[in-house]
């Protein structure tokens, strides 16, 4: 360091550099700070467990049920867990107390989310975010606490559909699909890739995915392909020995317009909708090749977003007018609820599926409807997703709001003002 001045060698002028310096480089680094996505993070902890309700009858069904609270939405799809419900606004991610109403974390980059996923094994939540990159930055987050759990980035498509499997969340866009383990590790693509390290072993590159579906270590697609009336429905093993090259268990070609809506870990059901010469059905596609024909009634709009759940021993598809159940294992079929508004859920052995006079509790074994509790959802017209996060509370979502139902019995000192 010779060539700086000594102390009784420094000038004026030196010392003036110096804090000129200094006040430069202090600018430089307030700068970069100013301008950074990390000073943009609004990110708040919960510091309290969620919710315990008292008074009501651990492990039964509510009675009745009083409008505790509710919140607006602009989630593409409800997360309810006993930690609590998740909101979207605007860039904003909040956990709900499920039986209070009260912010427990929440999130905010000021960015745009892409969407987000809680697969029911995981004690995560995966929030994807639109950056220069399309929707490829994912950040996975503590569900009870809001902590910070897991991140990666990616190339993404500009626009994706995130969802969840039971152990696997992931997005997919019409050119590519692509899955991730809860420590957001990806464990498949599929589809379209920015820089394949084995670009002959890819196939069907060219194909419109068009539905997904995943569960256990089995990974779903639908896929049309140019020129071609019919489609293909593909299972893949969800975590093969290179995520770059998808493993196949069989394909399938599968008539126009037919659709994914469920899965287990062997299997996959799709739905066909009525064609001039066949009415509508379901196909049950093993991964062995070998695959079971079942007449259905038709259904409305195949849309999939918010409309399939597995809960205990069943798994549910929603199409568009009534609620279809199957075996969970199986997915042979177990009973139709004509009437509901949505999936349902599990509470005290039940199945609450949400019809218009409130909440049809259903006897999961045969599929009788033992009685209604009733709800008033005032003028709302349209689909209802029921969830039950936690013992005394039914969360339900109603277009762009989510309405908290607890148990009439709880008392009012638990609840507070959101």
């Amino acid at each position: 360091m010779s060539w700086l001045p000594t102390p009784e060698q420094r000038s004026r002028k030196d010392l003036l550099a110096t804090i000129v310096l200094v006040l430069v480089a202090s600018i430089l680094l307030a700068g970069i700070w100013l301008t950074s996505q990390q000073r943009k993070i609004d990110h708040s902890l919960a510091d309290t467990p969620a919710s315990v309700a008292k008074g009501a009858t651990q492990g039964a069904v509510p009675q009745l049920l009083r409008e505790a609270w509710t919140h607006s939405t602009e989630a593409p799809s409800l997360i309810a867990r006993e930690s609590g419900a998740l909101v979207v606004n605007d860039s904003r991610v909040t956990t709900i107390d499920a039986l209070t109403g009260a912010e427990r974390w929440h999130y905010d980059q000021q960015r745009e989310i892409c969407g987000l996923a809680s697969p029911s094994k995981w004690q995560e939540v995966a929030i994807v975010f639109r950056g220069p990159k399309g929707c490829g930055e994912v950040i996975s987050f503590d569900l009870a606490s809001g902590q910070y759990a897991h991140t990666r980035d990616a190339l993404g498509p500009e626009n994706v559909t995130v969802f969840a499997g039971n152990r696997r969340a992931g997005t997919y866009a019409p050119e590519r699909v692509e899955l991730w383990r809860d420590d957001l590790v990806r464990t498949v693509e599929v589809g379209q890739q920015e820089a394949p390290h084995q670009p002959n072993q890819l196939t069907y590159t060219e194909c419109s995915i068009t539905s997904v579906q995943a569960h256990e270590d089995l990974l779903v697609t639908a896929q049309q392909c140019p020129q071609k009336k019919k489609k293909l429905v593909r299972l893949l093993k969800a975590t093969p020995e290179e995520s770059e090259t998808p493993e196949v268990l069989h394909e399938y070609t599968v008539p126009a317009g037919a659709e994914v809506v469920s899965a287990t870990d062997k299997a996959a059901l799709i739905y066909i909708p009525p064609s001039q010469d066949k009415g509508p059905r379901t196909q049950l596609l093993q991964d062995d090749g070998t695959f079971e024909t079942q007449p259905s009634s038709a259904a409305g709009d195949v849309e999939l977003k918010d409309r399939t759940a597995h809960e205990g021993a069943l798994a549910m598809w929603f199409d568009g007018t009534r609620l279809r159940t199957y075996d969970a294992e199986t997915l042979k079929p177990a009973f139709t609820v004509e009437g509901a508004l949505g999936t349902g859920a599990m509470m005290g052995g039940k199945l609450l599926v949400p019809v218009n006079a409130g909440i049809a509790v259903i006897d999961p074994t045969r599929g009788t409807r033992e009685r209604i509790i009733p709800v008033d959802r005032g003028t709302y017209r349209g689909e209802v997703t029921l969830k039950a996060p936690a013992h005394g509370a039914i969360v339900e979502r109603r277009g762009d709001t989510v309405v908290g139902l607890v148990d009439q019995a709880v008392k009012n000192s638990e609840e507070s003002a959101p």
